[in-house]
Formats: C-alpha cells, sequence, structure tokens
C-alpha cells in the first residue's frame, strides 16, 4: 500500500472528516421501522432509546409541526450545555441559531432527568453517559415572551476520544417523534398489541439465515433452539402448510398451559381463538431428554424460553382437530433485570411455517440429513469433530449450525 505522509495526509484526513460529517447529516430517522433498522445494543447504546422516549415526550410539538422547548438549556437543564460544533460534524449555523446536547447524566443541574432514564430497571438499558440528543434552536419573540423554537433533532454518542461519533449520529424528524410519544410511560400509554399491529414490533423469523441473527447465547438462551427443534419435529404440517397440534395443550402436555396475554405482548385473540404457552421444563417430564437435559453444558436451560402457539378449534367430520396459526418462540426476563415473570417483548419472535420445515431437515433420528448436506444448504463452518464433542450420539448438527457464524463449508 502507497505510504502518504506530511501534507497530502492532512488534505485526506480533512476529505475524509467532511465526507463523514456529510453523510453523518444525512441519516435521517422518519419512522419507527427507520429507527429499528439502527443496531441498537452493538455499536449504539440501548440507553439512546431511553433518553428519545423521555425527550418526545418532554417537548411540545404543536399543530403545525413545530417542536418547542419546554426548558431552559442555558441554564443546564436535563444536563444540557452549548455545543460548539467545532468538528463540524453538523451543518454550520445560520445567523440567529444554537445547538445544545442533552442527557448528561452526571451534570448536576436544576431540573434533574426522571429515574427510568438515570436508573433504568433493566441492566442491558443502563447508560454509561456515552449517549445524547443535539437539538438545533431559534429565538423568536411572540407577543413579547421569547420562545425556542426546535428546527432539528438529532441522537448521538460520544466515541472514545470523548468526542461525538458522525457514523452514529442520526438526524430525528418530528413524525418520529410523534410515533414515539404514542409509547407513553404513564396512565396514558396504549396497548402494547396496538402499537405493535401499528409499528410491527414482533420479529418475523422466515428461515435458517434469519434466525442466525438473533444473539443467542447472550440475550437470548441457546436452549430456545433445542426446544423449537423439538416442536418442529413435534407438531405436524400438511401439504397446505397448515399446523397441526399432535397434543394436548389443556391437559398440560409438554409443561403447556393456557396464555392469557394480559401485558399484551401478542395480537388480541379473534373469537375461537386461544394462546398456549409450551416449555415449563419443571412442569414436564415428556419433553424428550436432549430438551430437559442437554449434553453440552452451554444449552442447558434455566427455564426462561417458552414456545406460545395460537390455536383454533376445528370440527372435522365429527373430530375436533386443533389448528395452530402462529407460532412464537420468547423468555421470561431474566431475575437481574427485575421485570417480574412477563414475557420479553424485545426477545419475541414470530416463527413463520417455511423456518419450521428447515428445521425439520435437521431431525435427529434416523432421517438426519447429512452434515455436509445440511452446511451446502444453509451455510456454516462447523465441523463433524466439533459437532461429536458437542452432542455425542445425538450428533444435532441443527444447533451448531445456526450458531456458528456462516462462512466456508468445511467438509
Amino acid at each position: 500500500m502507497m505510504k502518504i505522509t506530511g501534507r497530502v495526509t492532512s488534505c485526506c484526513v480533512a476529505l475524509f472528516l467532511a465526507l463523514t460529517s456529510v453523510s453523518a447529516v444525512h441519516k435521517k430517522l422518519d419512522s419507527i421501522n427507520d429507527l429499528k433498522k439502527i443496531d441498537f445494543g452493538q455499536s449504539v447504546p440501548k440507553h439512546s432509546l431511553v433518553l428519545l422516549h423521555w425527550f418526545a415526550n418532554t417537548v411540545d410539538v404543536d399543530n403545525n409541526n413545530v417542536i418547542w422547548l419546554t426548558f431552559d438549556p442555558n441554564g443546564g437543564d436535563y444536563g444540557s450545555h452549548h455545543y460548539g460544533n467545532f468538528e463540524g460534524m453538523l451543518d454550520q449555523l445560520p445567523w440567529g441559531y444554537r445547538y445544545y446536547t442533552i442527557g448528561n447524566l452526571y451534570q448536576e443541574t436544576p431540573m434533574s432527568l426522571p429515574s427510568h432514564v438515570l436508573r433504568p430497571q433493566s441492566l442491558e438499558y443502563v447508560g454509561r453517559n456515552r449517549d445524547r440528543i443535539i437539538i438545533r434552536v431559534t429565538v423568536q419573540n411572540t407577543g413579547g415572551r421569547a420562545r425556542q423554537r426546535i428546527d432539528r433533532l438529532y441522537i448521538t454518542q460520544h466515541s472514545h476520544d470523548a468526542s461525538y461519533d458522525p457514523d452514529h449520529t442520526y438526524q430525528i424528524t418530528t413524525n418520529l417523534l410523534r410515533q414515539i410519544r404514542e409509547f407513553s410511560l404513564g396512565q396514558n400509554q396504549q396497548r402494547l398489541s396496538s402499537l405493535r399491529n401499528r409499528f410491527g414490533t414482533v420479529q418475523r423469523l422466515k428461515s435458517i439465515n434469519a434466525l442466525k441473527k438473533i444473539d443467542f447465547g447472550q440475550s437470548v438462551p441457546k436452549h430456545s433452539l433445542l426446544l423449537l427443534h423439538w416442536f418442529a419435529n413435534t407438531v405436524d404440517i400438511d401439504n397446505n402448510n397448515v399446523i397441526w397440534l399432535t397434543f394436548d395443550p389443556d391437559g398440560g402436555d409438554y409443561g403447556s398451559h393456557h396464555y392469557g396475554n394480559y401485558e399484551g405482548l401478542l395480537d388480541q385473540l379473534p373469537w375461537g381463538y386461544r394462546y398456549y404457552t409450551v416449555g415449563n421444563l419443571h412442569q414436564s417430564t415428556q419433553l424428550p431428554s436432549y430438551v430437559l437435559r442437554p449434553q453440552s453444558l452451554e444449552y442447558v436451560g434455566r427455564n426462561r424460553d417458552r414456545i406460545i402457539i395460537r390455536v383454533r378449534e376445528q370440527n372435522t367430520g365429527g373430530r375436533a382437530r386443533q389448528r395452530i396459526d402462529q407460532v412464537y418462540i420468547t423468555q421470561h426476563y431474566d431475575t437481574s433485570e427485575y421485570q417480574g415473570t412477563p414475557y420479553d417483548p424485545d426477545h419475541t419472535y414470530q416463527v413463520t411455517t417455511n423456518l419450521l420445515r428447515q428445521i425439520r431437515e435437521f431431525s435427529v433420528g434416523q432421517n438426519q440429513q447429512t452434515l455436509s448436506y445440511l452446511r451446502n444448504r444453509f451455510g456454516s463452518n462447523a465441523d463433524d469433530f466439533y459437532i461429536r464433542n458437542t452432542w455425542g450420539h445425538l450428533a444435532l448438527p441443527w444447533t451448531v449450525l445456526v450458531y456458528c457464524d456462516p462462512g466456508e463449508v468445511v467438509l
């Protein structure tokens, strides 16, 4: 590679910063769906969502979609102060405008941020004081009273050298602010099912590749893979892609029971339907041994993960059959999150019939496909030695192929 030194290096760096700044400003988020594409929890702190939710419910948004400040950033309210934009991350200010940053958790201020921002109950949302909101403000005289109007709004974060990170700076539109306001924390909170129907917060998994993107072993128990594998090979799937139950959830088979959906995690039930959860390890002795007592310790469950099914009864030739029209994989909150025993909506996924069919190809018995075929079809760098050491005679390539990073096929 050519070596660049001296003045040429400075010019290249300056050009790179200029190009980066321009691209950062143009990352505009206009809806909840845009917000969902950001890599929260990895490159962007999840605490940003908490801070943004608070801000959306603190400012005023009038009928003309104008955003008005309700506090004094010059006085340091809510951890705010003037932002000079000295690194040129944002546009140069027109006359009469000013930038402010908001959200310093460690700054003593006349008006403090609420407790759910300073000390979130869920540990994964606890901030390290990296994320900030930046606003561009103009002062207007209206009837003798100075009002401060926000005409631009950004969510950003500090990089390791204490400057703001242009690669993770996003402009927030008024439309997105309005959508966020619908997720209020108080008594006026809309039903979660209504919000989910509008913004699509339950992710659908249509294939093995989609399943690979889930953070198994970190935020999601790996035991979920075993439970899902067992379920896919237990239900019946006919030629019309209809899923039929083969056990009685009303009788508690396989650790199942009625699920009331009282927290509004899933859609409101149509007439004639019912939700059930399946997979309580402490309730069932019918689940197979590889689900109850996995050979590999990293797959041992703490009884957090569950399958939820939506079922309706059909009368076919005088015999009642139960048809499953929706399948979900979910989990209880971890005890360290102090959320009680409800299911975690951030880690609830709808499983399609297509994915169930793909999972069935990873059978445990005599009809198991060869590992080389499965690797070629679904992509993995897992080898036979690792699988045999992990699973012994069961040789469950299903969990290994899903968990391993896709890469060059090793035969």
